[in-house]
This record gives C-alpha cells, structure tokens and sequence, in this order.
C-alpha cells in the first residue's frame, strides 16, 4: 500500500487506517480523528510555544500556506516510516520537520490530550 501525505485529509485518513486496524495501541485508545479533532492535533504538533494553558491556534492552511506538495526526497522519508508501520505521531513529527515554515527543532517530548481530558506523554 502507498500513502502520500500531502494535505491534512491524507493524515486525517492515515490515523483512521491505523485506528481502524488496531494500530496506534494503548498510546490513543480514544482517539477519534473528525476533521476538528486532526486539526487540533496537527495545531499542537506545529506550535512554536505551549503548554496546557496556551495553545497555538494558527490555522492548518496558514501554517502550510502555498505548500503544494512535498518534495521526491521529503515523500521517500515520509513513505519509508509508513512503510515501516511508524506511529502516526511519528508521521506527523516527520511532516513538521520537512516544512520549511516551521520550526526544525525535534522536541523530546509534548502532551496529546484524550477526548475525555486527561493526557498521554508521546516521547520521542
């Protein structure tokens, strides 16, 4: 199977292939990836600063604005973790990377919160 991640419809589908196939474990149990829901996701992966009070609320379109595709080099990375079964926060982690608009810096380690309030540690 091949998956190109070029628009937040083609993550939005990724994690519904994983959750619908038992892959993303005990790490999102809850999580249901409406379009909101992936949205807010992918807000709090691009933020530059946050913490549970302080959210980053650019918008999906701003923050990848002009962005039409991905490079060959940045869709064979891509393809190889999704290949390999990555996590979907991998993924995700691997797209903010490769965007020339956002900040290149790995963090060691954010918050994903749970559908019913209470919140996950993701390490890297």
């Amino acid at each position: 199977m091949h998956l190109t991640l070029n628009t937040e419809e083609d993550l939005i589908n990724y994690f519904n292939f994983l959750h619908q196939h038992d892959k993303l474990g005990s790490k999102f149990p809850q999580l249901v990836l409406e379009e909101g829901e992936a949205r807010g996701f992918l807000h709090y992966l691009m933020a530059e600063d946050h913490n549970d009070e302080q959210f980053d609320t650019r918008s999906f379109d701003d923050e990848w604005k002009g962005r039409k595709r991905w490079s060959e080099e940045e869709e064979q990375q891509l393809q190889i973790l999704i290949d390999k079964g990555a996590h979907p926060v991998d993924i995700a982690q691997a797209m903010k990377r490769t965007h020339e608009g956002v900040r290149k810096k790995a963090r060691t380690n954010f918050n994903v919160t749970y559908l019913d309030g209470g919140w996950v540690d993701v390490p890297f």
